[in-house]
């Protein structure tokens, strides 16, 4: 769920920087363009419905947790298909233009309203989800009990749906919607106060600087959207602080985030420390060992210490610039463009390379992803097992088993209280299994010299390297550009603003 949002607003922004949806050249009426872009959703809602309504009838039955699990399933690749529909809605059959040809081309009115389907269709899979996370909640609720936890409120079912859409919508979806919003404005106003010839630099650059703009503002955002409160004086705080102490990692404030008791999570925010926030959760607080809870907050200060989010920037940029150029490499080399062109089908090569490029490139950033979040996870192991907390001539300390079983304990916590599978595979983590076995091969090691430091070196080198390249390719001209690649840039979406719109996390 964390990149839906990215994904239904860069297909308007693609269709509004120039792509042509192919569906329009079919002769098909506005009524059957429209049906064919929002259509499906129903059909994949009552799918949806059935599916969790058969775990219900599993769960009435006393089994369990493979019922939890399968509903689980269920609504995330419900919301997965919402997604596509979407884009395939908006790409495809032109719903960004069937919008526009009602309400008229308003600034942000028509996008949000094209946006509104598949919104409600995500909000719509947390409403057919509340009966499995109501059972979920009464069978923890003796337990929670027993063991002496607090015990929060059932909430009704709007509540629920409301609390997810502030967890897993808002956060990514209002920046998100900022940025398009300030893009829109800068092609209306640029052109009354700019030159024609550098219309398209100027608001390109206005683009990008608002996008750095809430990108920066973006941990302010979060303190409005979610709820928040600083972390109480006592030794926990103490505790987590000294972390940041011994790395020298300064931040604005340490927040426990507050979701009812239904999620175990951490997050830090933030490119400047006087913006900088470490949120964990209310349940993580209350359901790890202090010892976990300090592996946790590690593993955060790691993203910062390790400088993941610049670094996340230039890896995402170096994904797509070269999945983008081995795609040109390969469509010209076997002269699919050519022969497409000569038969009218050249929308579809252009709508085919940039559906791929989007795919390999979010695969191979997915790996790169999953790679910082070894070294953070590396990094906690490392500050349990002492580093940095002696002078120079200190013996360089190796990874102990307890830092090893501390972060794996809290790993195991965290899929066992979000009900995760912890096999199941994650495009930007990594599967909870596959980080712990990593976390079990490293102890005994010298904490510097670990494999995951060594691979992150040569994953920065590669990413300078490609942007490097990339430049001097734009510069120089070199070679000069083909007609397809003319083509493709003029309906790719903006750079600038799609960096934007995915650097926001």
């Amino acid at each position: 769920m964390q990149l839906a949002p990215i994904f239904l607003v860069a297909a308007l922004m693609a269709v509004d920087g120039g792509l042509t949806p192919v569906g329009e050249s079919w002769g098909l009426s506005r009524w059957m363009m429209a049906l064919a872009a929002i259509g499906p959703l129903f059909p994949t809602l009552l799918l949806t419905w059935l599916g969790v309504w058969r775990c219900m009838k599993q769960l009435s039955r006393g089994r369990v947790p493979s019922p939890i699990i399968a509903a689980e399933r269920f609504t995330r690749w419900s919301r997965v298909a919402i997604v596509l529909i979407h884009v395939l809605g908006v790409t495809v059959f032109g719903w960004l233009d069937l919008v526009r040809s009602v309400v008229g081309d308003l600034v942000f009115v028509d996008e949000f309203i094209a946006l509104l389907p598949a919104l409600l269709g995500l909000c719509a899979t947390w409403w057919i989800y509340y009966p499995v996370e109501r059972r979920l909640r009464d069978a923890l609720l003796i337990r929670r009990m027993d063991e002496g936890l607090p015990v929060y409120p059932l909430l009704g079912r709007m509540a629920f749906v409301l609390l997810q859409v502030r967890l897993q919508l808002l956060l990514l979806l209002v920046p998100v919607l900022l940025i398009m919003l300030c893009r829109e404005a800068a092609q209306n106003l640029v052109p009354r106060f700019t030159e024609k010839s550098s219309v398209t630099f100027v608001t390109e650059l206005a683009t990008l600087g608002s996008a750095a703009a809430v990108f920066i503002v973006s941990p302010l955002l979060a303190r409005v959207l979610l709820d928040v409160r600083p972390m109480a004086a006592g030794e926990l705080r103490e505790s987590l602080l000294e972390v940041c102490r011994r790395h020298r990692v300064k931040m604005r404030e340490l927040l426990v985030w507050n979701t009812n008791g239904s999620m175990i999570n951490a997050a830090v925010m933030g490119l400047i420390s006087p913006l900088r926030y470490v949120m964990i959760t209310d349940a993580l607080i209350e359901t790890l060992w202090q010892e976990q809870v300090r592996a946790v907050m590690a593993h955060e200060i790691g993203h910062v210490k390790r400088h993941h989010m610049p670094w996340l920037i230039a890896c995402l940029l170096a994904s797509f610039i070269f999945t983008w150029q081995v795609l040109i490499w390969v469509v010209q080399g076997i002269g699919i463009y050519a022969w497409a062109a000569d038969h009218g089908m050249a929308d579809w090569i252009v709508l085919g390379v940039n559906a791929a490029n989007l795919i390999l490139g979010l695969l191979l950033f997915g790996w790169v992803c999953r790679r910082f979040e070894r070294q953070a996870d590396t990094f906690a192991v490392q500050h349990l097992s002492g580093m940095g907390s002696g002078g120079p001539d200190q013996a360089t300390p190796l990874v102990t088993e307890d830092a090893g079983r501390a972060m794996r304990g809290a790993l195991e916590s965290i899929a066992v209280m979000n009900t995760v599978d912890r096999h199941r595979r994650s495009w930007r983590h990594g599967s909870i299994a596959w980080r712990q076995q990593y976390l079990k091969s490293i102890v005994g090691r010298p904490v510097d010299r670990l494999p995951i430091d060594r691979l992150m070196r040569w994953i920065r080198v590669i990413t300078v390297c490609v942007l490097l390249g990339s430049l001097a390719l734009e510069v120089f001209s070199i070679p000069p550009k083909s007609e397809l690649e003319q083509t493709l840039i003029h309906t790719l979406p903006h750079a600038p603003t799609t960096v934007g719109v995915i650097a926001v996390p």
